[in-house]
């Protein structure tokens, strides 16, 4: 079903059609960012970036789930503890996935980065500031 949704959901004429009314109702927006996100979908270049990003799902060659395992780069797992698309066990699932990745969950929805601006800038400005604080002293 992913796959047959994500090939109709990467053609833009079906895409202008449903996903202001389906992202609503995923995203629930509070903020103006959120409206923003929504906004930017209706022409391009958000309108070619989302139908991208559906079409993605429909194609095997983007599933890297078994390649999770190999990331070696320090990861921030962001996820929203009242997403209705992707429930938190799944995001407790990709964090497990990736060795040392740092998990975080935020009080929002689908997308936590619009929703909680400064939450997700509170969760991310310590992660980074440790990685590039650790990328500094292995230089030295």
């Amino acid at each position: 079903m992913v796959h047959t949704f994500g090939a109709l959901m990467s053609r833009p004429w079906f895409l202008r059609r449903i996903y202001p009314t389906f992202a609503k109702r995923y995203m629930r927006p509070r903020t103006a960012a959120d409206r923003r996100a929504l906004a930017t979908t209706r022409e391009d270049p958000g309108l070619g970036t989302v139908c991208g990003l559906w079409g993605s799902f429909a194609s095997p060659r983007h599933d890297l789930r078994r390649e999770a395992g190999s990331i070696s780069a320090p990861t921030l797992v962001v996820w929203g503890r009242r997403d209705p698309v992707i429930p938190l066990r799944v995001g407790r699932k990709v964090a497990a996935s990736i060795p040392g990745a740092e998990f975080i969950v935020l009080d929002t929805g689908h997308v936590p980065s619009t929703s909680d601006p400064e939450g997700f800038a509170a969760a991310l400005a310590p992660f980074a500031e440790r990685v590039f604080a650790s990328q500094g002293a292995a230089a030295q």
